[in-house]
C-alpha cells in the first residue's frame, strides 16, 4: 500500500542586485564566499553532484545535500535536507537559485519547494534575509555578519544553581555580568557589574537561548527590552544595540597602504625603543622555561605578518590558509636564527610590513574590482593585526626587564 504523499508548499523571494550575473554566480562557488554572506560555516564541493553542508549557529540550523545542477552564471540547484535543534526534516526539499541580468542589475530568485506547510513563514523570512545580505555583500564588499552584528558589551559569567532556581532560570545559564565594555549596549542601558540578565528582547535567557541568540534577528540601532536581577530588585530597562566596531574602508588598495604605512612606522618605532640599551643576550633570554624571549615575540609578529600576507594572497588563489604555527617554539626559534641580532630581527619585521604595503600598492585593479569584499576584509583585518602587535609590546618589555634583573 503506497504511503500518502506529504503535503508540501513553496516559497519564492527575489532581489535585484547591482552586479553582474557572473559576480553573483561566483558568490555560490566557494566555502569562503558562502561564509562571508550566507551562513556561519560551510563545506562545499562546487560541482554537479558535489556535497555541501551549511551551518547557522544562532538559529541552531543546518542543511545538507547535493548540488544537483550548476549552469554557469544562470542557475544553482540544491537538494535540501535540514536539521533544526537536533530534529532532522524528512521532506524532499529543493532550493533553486537563478540569475537573470537586466538593465538595472541582476535579478536573483530563490525558489524553495517541498517544505512542510508550517515551515513556509520561517523560510520566507530567512531567504529574504539571505538576499538582503547577498545584496549588501556584493554591492559594498561588507560582511553582513560583521556590519549587522550587535554587541551587548558584557563579560558574562555563570549563574549559580541556587540563584538560578530563585530567578526561575535553567541551570547552566550564563548571564551574570562580570564586567562591562565601555560605551556599548549594556552600559548605555544602565546595566551594572553583578546584574543577572534574565530576559532579553522578550525572551528568557538560558542554555538553549543565550543572549546572542535572543538578538540574532536585530540590527545595530534597534532598541530591545532587557530585564535584570540586581540584589533583590527586578529592573526593566531599554537597551540600544551597538554595532560591531568597523574602521573606515578606503576606496582603493593604494589608499589602504597609505593609511596603514604610518601605523606600521609607529609600531617599528615603539619596538625599537623597547630594545634601546638591550644586549643581544638579554634580547634572547627567556624569562622562564617555556616562555618567549623578546626576540621570539618579534619572531611571532614576523610570522603573523606573513600569515596576513597569505590571507591577502588568498584573494588571488580563491582560498584561505587554514594552518597556523606562529606559537610554536621551533618555528619561532628558526625565525630568530636566520635573522640574528636585534637589528636583524627588527629589520625582518620591518621588511614584512614593507612587503604587505607593496602587495597592496601593486594589487591588480581587475582582481580588486571583481570582488569588493577583498579590500573590505583587508582594511578590517589589518586593524586587528595592528592591535595584536600592540598587545605584544608589554610582553616584549616584560621579557627584557626579566632578562635585565
Amino acid at each position: 500500500m503506497t504511503a500518502p504523499a506529504k503535503e508540501t508548499t513553496s516559497v519564492t523571494v527575489e532581489r535585484t542586485v547591482n552586479a553582474s550575473a557572473e559576480r553573483l554566480y561566483q558568490a555560490f562557488q566557494s566555502r569562503d564566499e558562502y561564509n562571508n554572506w550566507f551562513c556561519n560555516n560551510s563545506f562545499v564541493q562546487a560541482r554537479e553532484g558535489g556535497l555541501y553542508l551549511f551551518i547557522w549557529n544562532a538559529e541552531q540550523y543546518s542543511a545538507t545535500g547535493l548540488i544537483k545542477e550548476l549552469v554557469e552564471n544562470e542557475k544553482v540547484v540544491f537538494t535540501w535536507r535540514s536539521t533544526w535543534q537536533g530534529e532532522e526534516s524528512d521532506y524532499p526539499e529543493i532550493l533553486t537559485v537563478t540569475f537573470d541580468e537586466a538593465d538595472d542589475g541582476t535579478k536573483v530568485t530563490f525558489f524553495h519547494e517541498g517544505m512542510p506547510p508550517e515551515g513556509k513563514e520561517g523560510y520566507e523570512w530567512q531567504w529574504n534575509k539571505r538576499l538582503d545580505d547577498l545584496k549588501q555583500y556584493v554591492e559594498t564588499g561588507a560582511l553582513p555578519n560583521i556590519v549587522n552584528r550587535v554587541i551587548i558589551g558584557i563579560f558574562p559569567g555563570a549563574v549559580d544553581n541556587e540563584t538560578a532556581e530563585k530567578l526561575g532560570l535553567e541551570q547552566g545559564t550564563f548571564s551574570r555580568v562580570t564586567n562591562l565594555v565601555p560605551d556599548y549596549s549594556a552600559e548605555k542601558a544602565g546595566i551594572q557589574v553583578g546584574d543577572i540578565i534574565t530576559h532579553l528582547n522578550g525572551q528568557k535567557i538560558g542554555p538553549s537561548n543565550p543572549m546572542n541568540a535572543a538578538v540574532a534577528d536585530n540590527k545595530p540601532g534597534d532598541e530591545v527590552d532587557v530585564t535584570v536581577a540586581r540584589d533583590d530588585e527586578t529592573l526593566a530597562l531599554t537597551m540600544p544595540l551597538s554595532p560591531y566596531p568597523v574602521p573606515d574602508i578606503p576606496d582603493t588598495y593604494v589608499a589602504l597602504a597609505d593609511t596603514v604605512a604610518p601605523q606600521y612606522d609607529q609600531l617599528i618605532e615603539q619596538i625599537t625603543a623597547l630594545f634601546d640599551g638591550v644586549t643581544e643576550d638579554q634580547a634572547n633570554a627567556a624569562p622562564a622555561e617555556g616562555e618567549w624571549s623578546a626576540s621570539m615575540v618579534i619572531a611571532h609578529l614576523i610570522y603573523s605578518e606573513q600569515q596576513f600576507q597569505e590571507g591577502i594572497g588568498a584573494h588571488f588563489a580563491n582560498g584561505t590558509p587554514q594552518h597556523w604555527s606562529g606559537n610554536d617554539t621551533t618555528r619561532l626559534t628558526a625565525i630568530v636564527t636566520v635573522n640574528p641580532g636585534i637589528e636583524g630581527i627588527i629589520g625582518a619585521l620591518r621588511r614584512e610590513y614593507d612587503e604587505t604595503l607593496a602587495i597592496w600598492r601593486n594589487f591588480p585593479d581587475e582582481t580588486a574590482n571583481s570582488n569588493k569584499s577583498f579590500l573590505w576584509l583587508d582594511a578590517f583585518n589589518v586593524m586587528g593585526w595592528i592591535q595584536h602587535t600592540q598587545n605584544h609590546l608589554a610582553q616584549i618589555k616584560e621579557a627584557i626587564e626579566a632578562a635585565q634583573s
